[in-house]
Protein backbone atom coordinates (compact mmCIF):
# COMPACT_ATOMS: atom_id res chain seq x y z
CA UNK A 1 0.00 0.00 0.00
CA UNK A 2 1.20 3.55 -0.70
CA UNK A 3 0.17 6.60 1.29
CA UNK A 4 -0.77 9.89 -0.34
CA UNK A 5 2.85 11.03 -0.19
CA UNK A 6 4.04 8.00 -2.15
CA UNK A 7 5.63 6.26 0.84
CA UNK A 8 5.08 2.55 1.19
CA UNK A 9 2.89 1.64 4.11
CA UNK A 10 3.33 -1.94 5.22
CA UNK A 11 0.19 -2.58 7.22
CA UNK A 12 -1.10 -5.94 6.04
CA UNK A 13 -1.93 -8.78 8.34
CA UNK A 14 -2.60 -12.38 7.48
CA UNK A 15 -6.23 -13.24 7.99
CA UNK A 16 -7.34 -16.29 9.86
CA UNK A 17 -9.15 -18.87 7.70
CA UNK A 18 -12.57 -17.53 8.72
CA UNK A 19 -11.74 -13.83 8.18
CA UNK A 20 -11.43 -11.78 5.03
CA UNK A 21 -7.99 -10.21 4.61
CA UNK A 22 -7.71 -6.50 5.21
CA UNK A 23 -5.09 -3.88 4.70
CA UNK A 24 -5.91 -0.91 6.91
CA UNK A 25 -4.47 2.44 5.94
CA UNK A 26 -3.59 4.08 9.21
CA UNK A 27 -1.36 6.77 7.72
CA UNK A 28 -3.98 9.48 8.35
CA UNK A 29 -4.21 8.41 11.98
CA UNK A 30 -0.44 8.59 12.42
CA UNK A 31 -0.32 11.91 10.55
CA UNK A 32 -3.15 13.42 12.61
CA UNK A 33 -1.49 12.41 15.87
CA UNK A 34 1.92 13.68 14.74
CA UNK A 35 0.39 16.96 13.55
CA UNK A 36 -1.12 17.32 17.03
CA UNK A 37 2.21 16.77 18.77
CA UNK A 38 3.94 19.30 16.53
CA UNK A 39 1.01 21.72 16.60
CA UNK A 40 0.90 21.88 20.39
CA UNK A 41 4.65 22.41 20.49
CA UNK A 42 4.35 25.33 18.07
CA UNK A 43 1.31 26.78 19.83
CA UNK A 44 3.00 26.61 23.25
CA UNK A 45 6.00 28.52 21.87
CA UNK A 46 3.76 31.27 20.50
CA UNK A 47 1.50 31.96 23.49
CA UNK A 48 2.20 34.65 26.05
CA UNK A 49 -0.09 33.50 28.88
CA UNK A 50 1.80 31.01 31.08
CA UNK A 51 -1.42 29.14 31.94
CA UNK A 52 -2.27 28.64 28.26
CA UNK A 53 1.34 27.69 27.51
CA UNK A 54 1.28 25.06 30.28
CA UNK A 55 -2.02 23.65 28.99
CA UNK A 56 -0.71 23.42 25.43
CA UNK A 57 2.46 21.68 26.59
CA UNK A 58 0.40 19.23 28.64
CA UNK A 59 -1.89 18.53 25.67
CA UNK A 60 1.21 17.97 23.52
CA UNK A 61 2.60 15.43 25.99
CA UNK A 62 -0.74 13.66 26.16
CA UNK A 63 -0.92 13.57 22.35
CA UNK A 64 2.59 12.17 22.22
CA UNK A 65 1.52 9.39 24.60
CA UNK A 66 -1.58 8.65 22.50
CA UNK A 67 0.52 8.59 19.33
CA UNK A 68 3.04 6.21 20.89
CA UNK A 69 0.22 3.92 22.04
CA UNK A 70 -1.36 3.72 18.58
CA UNK A 71 2.00 3.19 16.88
CA UNK A 72 3.00 0.46 19.35
CA UNK A 73 -0.29 -1.41 19.08
CA UNK A 74 -0.43 -1.10 15.29
CA UNK A 75 3.14 -2.37 15.00
CA UNK A 76 2.37 -5.33 17.28
CA UNK A 77 -0.96 -6.23 15.70
CA UNK A 78 -0.07 -5.60 12.07
CA UNK A 79 3.59 -6.63 12.26
CA UNK A 80 4.53 -3.45 10.45
CA UNK A 81 6.40 -0.23 10.97
CA UNK A 82 3.83 2.52 10.44
CA UNK A 83 4.37 5.40 8.04
CA UNK A 84 3.00 8.90 8.44
CA UNK A 85 5.00 9.85 11.51
CA UNK A 86 6.31 13.02 9.93
CA UNK A 87 3.04 14.96 9.86
CA UNK A 88 1.61 16.53 6.72
CA UNK A 89 2.10 19.58 4.54
CA UNK A 90 -1.33 20.95 5.58
CA UNK A 91 -0.26 20.40 9.19
CA UNK A 92 2.93 22.37 8.59
CA UNK A 93 0.92 25.16 6.98
CA UNK A 94 -1.46 25.14 9.95
CA UNK A 95 1.53 25.49 12.32
CA UNK A 96 2.77 28.45 10.26
CA UNK A 97 -0.69 29.97 10.56
CA UNK A 98 -0.55 29.50 14.34
CA UNK A 99 2.71 31.47 14.45
CA UNK A 100 1.17 34.27 12.40
CA UNK A 101 -1.95 34.31 14.55
CA UNK A 102 0.15 34.46 17.68
CA UNK A 103 2.02 37.48 16.37
CA UNK A 104 -1.10 39.28 15.13
CA UNK A 105 -4.11 38.12 17.13
CA UNK A 106 -2.72 36.62 20.34
CA UNK A 107 -3.44 33.63 22.52
CA UNK A 108 -7.18 33.45 21.86
CA UNK A 109 -6.60 32.98 18.13
CA UNK A 110 -3.98 30.31 18.83
CA UNK A 111 -6.41 28.37 21.03
CA UNK A 112 -9.12 28.64 18.39
CA UNK A 113 -6.69 27.44 15.74
CA UNK A 114 -5.77 24.47 17.94
CA UNK A 115 -9.47 23.60 18.18
CA UNK A 116 -9.71 23.67 14.38
CA UNK A 117 -6.73 21.32 14.11
CA UNK A 118 -8.27 18.98 16.66
CA UNK A 119 -11.57 18.87 14.79
CA UNK A 120 -9.67 17.69 11.73
CA UNK A 121 -7.91 15.05 13.82
CA UNK A 122 -11.30 13.85 15.07
CA UNK A 123 -12.47 13.43 11.47
CA UNK A 124 -9.36 11.38 10.59
CA UNK A 125 -9.60 9.17 13.67
CA UNK A 126 -13.31 8.55 13.19
CA UNK A 127 -12.71 7.66 9.53
CA UNK A 128 -10.10 5.11 10.60
CA UNK A 129 -12.64 3.48 12.88
CA UNK A 130 -14.96 3.04 9.87
CA UNK A 131 -12.55 0.52 8.34
CA UNK A 132 -11.97 -3.02 9.56
CA UNK A 133 -9.21 -2.98 12.16
CA UNK A 134 -7.88 -5.53 14.60
CA UNK A 135 -9.68 -4.99 17.90
CA UNK A 136 -6.53 -3.88 19.73
CA UNK A 137 -5.76 -1.28 17.02
CA UNK A 138 -9.35 -0.01 17.06
CA UNK A 139 -9.17 0.28 20.85
CA UNK A 140 -5.93 2.30 20.62
CA UNK A 141 -7.47 4.61 18.00
CA UNK A 142 -10.56 5.02 20.22
CA UNK A 143 -8.33 5.94 23.18
CA UNK A 144 -6.58 8.52 21.01
CA UNK A 145 -9.95 9.84 19.81
CA UNK A 146 -11.15 10.16 23.42
CA UNK A 147 -7.98 12.10 24.24
CA UNK A 148 -8.56 14.47 21.32
CA UNK A 149 -12.16 15.05 22.47
CA UNK A 150 -10.91 15.83 25.99
CA UNK A 151 -8.38 18.26 24.52
CA UNK A 152 -11.09 20.03 22.51
CA UNK A 153 -13.21 20.36 25.67
CA UNK A 154 -10.27 21.89 27.56
CA UNK A 155 -9.41 24.23 24.69
CA UNK A 156 -13.04 25.37 24.41
CA UNK A 157 -13.10 26.17 28.14
CA UNK A 158 -9.97 28.30 27.69
CA UNK A 159 -11.44 29.97 24.57
CA UNK A 160 -14.59 30.78 26.55
CA UNK A 161 -12.49 32.45 29.22
CA UNK A 162 -12.76 29.79 31.87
Amino acid sequence: MVDRHGAEVAASVAASPDQAPFDPDLSKVFEALENGVRGYETAAQETSDPVVTALLRDLGRRRETARADVVRVAAEELSAEPEGLRGTVPGAIHRGWIKLEGAVAGDQAIVESAITGEEEAIDDLEAALDQPLPEAVADAVRRALDEVHRAVDELRRVAAGG
